[in-house]
């Protein structure tokens, strides 16, 4: 008897066993039974991608000058790109609304990009560069419109450059052409350079409109190198039209001409000869560019080219220095002789520019 009740104890024990694993093993899911999907443990919820950005411009407000503000800033910057398109309409606000910082009192530039992040809206704007889209690109349109700043210019042109965006190269190129200081003037240079690349008619059009001309004194500086900036046929089409207006000041014809001639083709020689001699050029300007000619810069690094191929033992380099060379010479002399035609043969300034031309034919030495 005390062994049936045994037996009969063991039995209820192992149903209520059962009963119990049953009821702890079931999920919480109606019912159902477990899948392996449902036992992994679930991911945590994505972050929010609308959330502000960080306020960096309160970080780092005061720390101008501490150590780690770049790292700082690459962090943020790295932040909006992952983030993308939804932190565009922020960054956009913070550029056009919020005070700028300023980390490093100038902008340097290697290869066209900015070095670092000069200040805390050149991070700004190095993060819509690197986000992809439509909205992005949008937006450096936008800025470009809004600033005044030729370096925000340059960082912004660079990078619609880079997106092979279009409509933009007037604005750029305008912008490089505005007065600016002597510190400003590469940077200024090379946003033209920017804009004749992206768009060489627009930019040919804004050099002839913004010509210095009359009593106007403006430095001519950046709008000749415009001259070296585009493409050959353009650059000596833009340069024709203005040595061909009268009333463009004489100093910068003079710097045409130069920036015309420190082109490295030797083609731009013969098409200023033919410009001349279809033109009423004035016995000034014939001689600016007999001497722009004559002083060629490639008449003076072609040499250092030359003795570093002899050195080398490159042989077909120095035939390619020495060609070219010969060549640049030939035409340089057809455009002095047709330049001083004018003069007797006796005339200082002939003598002069003969003389330089003949220390040009032994830069090189013996053939």
């Amino acid at each position: 008897m005390k062994a049936l009740l045994a037996v009969a104890m063991l039995a209820a024990a192992g149903v209520a066993g059962l009963l119990l694993y049953g009821n702890r093993s079931e999920p919480a899911t109606g019912g159902r039974p477990a899948t392996p999907a449902d036992s992994q443990p679930r991911a945590a919820p994505p972050a929010d991608t609308h959330a502000p950005l960080p306020d960096i411009e309160a970080q780092l407000r005061g720390r101008a000058r501490m150590p780690g503000v770049q790292t700082d800033l690459d962090r943020f910057v790295s932040l909006c790109v992952a983030r993308g398109n939804d932190v565009v309409p922020q960054l956009l606000e913070r550029l056009r609304d919020r005070p700028d910082i300023v980390f490093e009192p100038r902008w340097v530039f290697a290869e066209r990009r900015v070095k670092g992040y000069p200040t805390l809206r050149s991070a700004y704007l190095t993060a819509l560069i690197l986000i992809e889209g439509r909205d992005a690109e949008e937006a450096l349109r936008d800025v470009l419109d809004l600033t005044q700043s030729v370096e925000e210019t340059h960082q912004i042109a660079h990078g619609l450059l880079g997106r092979g965006a279009r409509g933009w190269a007037a604005t750029a190129a305008e912008r490089a052409l505005q007065p600016g200081t002597a510190v400003q003037r590469t940077t200024r240079k090379s946003l033209l350079e920017i804009a004749a690349e992206a768009d060489p008619a627009e930019t040919s059009v804004l050099l002839v409109a913004r010509a210095p001309r009359g009593n106007d004194a403006t430095d001519p500086t950046v709008l000749s190198h415009g001259m070296k900036a585009l493409p050959l046929d353009m650059a000596v089409y833009t340069g024709q039209t203005l040595l061909d207006d009268s009333e463009v000041t004489g100093k910068a014809k003079k710097r045409i001409l130069r920036d015309l001639c420190g082109r490295e083709e030797v083609e731009v020689f013969d098409r200023l000869r033919e410009s001349m001699q279809r033109g009423m050029w004035s016995e000034s300007l014939r001689l600016d560019v007999a001497y722009a000619a004559a002083n060629a810069p490639a008449f003076f690094t072609d040499p250092i080219r030359y003795s570093m191929a002899k050195a080398a033992g490159e042989g077909p380099r120095l035939y390619q220095v020495r060609e070219r060379y010969n060549r640049r010479l030939q035409e340089v002399e057809q455009l002095v002789a047709a330049a001083l035609a004018h003069l007797p043969a006796d005339d200082a300034r002939v003598l002069s520019l003969r003389r330089m031309l003949a220390k040009h034919r032994q830069r090189l030495g013996p053939q």
